[in-house]
C-alpha cells in the first residue's frame, strides 16, 4: 500500500508530467502540484496510473458519484469492483489503494467550457480518460452534470498528430446507422464533443441483433474484384518499415491465393465493433454502437462481425481462435442472407484472411509489436499458414 504523505520524491517526479499532459490536452497551461502542503481541497484530484506509472484516469476527489456509474458493466466481477470503488470514493480513501494518488490541480477554473459545448455557467465535474499510448492515442473527458447525468457531454481529445476525431465526425457521422449526436469539432485544435449515450455495457456474444445490425451497413450492389483487393492489401504490408519484414513475409504468403476473379461485398465499418463499444438500453436487441472513430465507408463486409469476435476472445476468454471459425461461419451465413447471398466456405476464407491481414496491418502500425490484439492477429495468421502448408504438403 502506498500512502500519500509518503509519496513526496514520486509527486516531484511525475507531476511536471502530467502537467504537461494536460496542458496538451486542453491547449492551456495546466498545473499539477508539486508539494502535498499546496493540495487544496476544492481542487483535489485522485489520479489512477497504471503499473508502468502511465497516467490512466483522473478523478474529483469531491464529486458526483455518476462519474463512476456511467456505462455500468453488466459482468458481476466488474460489479463488484465499481461497488467497491464507489464506497471507497464516498468515504475518501482511494488514496490508500496502489498506484493512486491524489495530486491538485490549478488551471481548469479559466477553461471556457462553453467553447467545447458545455451550455450552462457552472463548470462540469471532470473525469478524465487517457487512451493506450499509441499514435492515436485519444483523451476522454466526461463533462458531469451533478443534477442532471442525461445532459453529461462526452468530450475527445487527440493527444498526439494522429487526428481519427477527424474520421468519426465525417465518415462516422456520414454513416445513417451512427445515433451519436455531435455538437462540437475543432480539427485544428483536435476535439469533438457528443451527447453521452446512457445505458450499460455487457460483454456478450456475437448474436442475431448484433449481426442484423452488421448486415444493414452492407453497400448493396457495390463489389471490389479479388485483383483489386490484393493489390490494396499488398500495398499496405509494403509501407511496414524493415523491422517487420517477417511478418510482412508472412502476410503476403496469405494473400497470394486469394482469387483474383472473386468478388468481394462492400460495407460501411465500424472499424472497433467490440462489447465495450456496445451500450444497451435493453439487452438483446436495444443498442446503441459508439466510438465510430475508425469508420470506413468503403471497406469489405463482414469485417466488423470478425472483430467483434476475436477482440471478445483475445480480451476475456484468451483461448485462442482455432475453434472459432465454425461459430463465425454460422453467424456470416445469416448476415449474408439478410442481402440474398449465400457465403461459400471458400468465400469465407478469403474475407477472413483479407480481415485479419487489413486490422493487423491498422494495428500493427497504430499500437505497435506489444498490443496484445496484435499478439493475437498475429497468431491467427501463423495458424492460417501452418494449415495452408499441411493443405499443400
Amino acid at each position: 500500500m502506498q500512502i500519500i504523505s509518503n509519496s513526496k520524491d514520486y509527486i516531484h517526479q511525475y507531476s511536471e508530467k502530467f502537467s504537461g499532459l494536460l496542458t496538451k490536452i486542453f491547449s492551456k497551461d495546466i498545473n499539477v502540484c508539486s508539494e502535498i502542503d499546496e493540495i487544496t481541497e476544492s481542487k483535489k484530484f485522485y489520479f489512477f496510473l497504471n503499473n508502468d506509472k502511465s497516467l490512466k484516469f483522473i478523478l474529483p476527489y469531491y464529486g458526483n458519484s455518476h462519474l463512476l456509474s456511467y456505462l455500468l458493466p453488466t459482468r458481476l466481477p466488474s460489479k463488484i469492483i465499481l461497488v467497491a470503488l464507489k464506497i471507497l470514493y464516498r468515504l475518501r480513501i482511494l488514496r490508500f489503494l496502489n498506484n493512486v494518488f491524489v495530486f491538485s490541480i490549478t488551471g481548469f477554473d479559466d477553461v471556457n467550457w462553453q467553447k467545447y459545448g458545455w451550455p450552462q455557467r457552472n463548470p462540469p465535474n471532470l473525469f478524465i480518460l487517457i487512451g493506450t499510448p499509441k499514435e492515436s492515442q485519444n483523451a476522454i473527458v466526461f463533462l458531469d452534470d451533478e443534477k442532471e447525468p442525461k445532459n453529461s457531454l462526452i468530450l475527445k481529445f487527440s493527444i498526439n498528430n494522429v487526428c481519427n476525431l477527424k474520421n468519426e465526425y465525417i465518415s462516422g457521422r456520414a454513416i445513417a446507422s451512427n445515433p451519436t449526436s455531435y455538437i462540437v469539432f475543432n480539427d485544428e485544435e483536435r476535439y469533438l464533443t457528443q451527447k453521452c449515450a446512457t445505458g450499460y455495457r455487457k460483454i456478450a456474444e456475437l448474436n442475431n441483433h448484433h449481426v442484423d445490425f452488421l448486415s444493414g451497413l452492407i453497400v448493396s450492389g457495390n463489389k471490389k474484384s479479388g485483383n483489386h483487393v490484393k493489390a490494396h492489401l499488398q500495398r499496405g504490408v509494403a509501407t511496414l518499415d524493415k523491422n517487420h519484414a517477417n511478418y510482412a513475409s508472412l502476410m503476403q504468403q496469405l494473400i497470394e491465393p486469394i482469387r483474383d476473379s472473386a468478388l468481394f461485398l462492400e460495407a460501411h465499418v465500424h472499424g472497433d465493433f467490440s462489447p465495450f463499444n456496445i451500450i444497451y438500453s435493453q439487452y438483446p436487441d436495444k443498442f446503441s454502437v459508439i466510438d465510430w472513430e475508425n469508420a470506413d465507408l468503403n471497406r469489405l463486409a463482414l469485417s466488423d462481425l470478425f472483430n467483434y469476435v476475436y477482440i471478445k476472445d483475445c480480451l476475456f476468454i484468451r483461448k485462442g481462435s482455432l475453434d472459432l471459425d465454425s461459430f463465425i461461419y454460422t453467424m456470416a451465413q445469416k448476415y449474408f442472407l439478410n442481402v440474398g447471398h449465400d457465403i461459400t466456405a471458400l468465400e469465407f476464407y478469403e474475407y477472413k484472411i483479407i480481415s485479419v491481414v487489413t486490422e493487423f496491418t491498422a494495428r500493427l502500425q497504430d499500437a505497435g509489436t506489444e498490443d496484445m490484439y496484435v499478439r493475437y492477429l498475429y497468431g491467427i495468421m501463423q495458424n492460417e499458414n501452418k494449415k495452408n502448408n499441411l493443405k499443400f504438403s
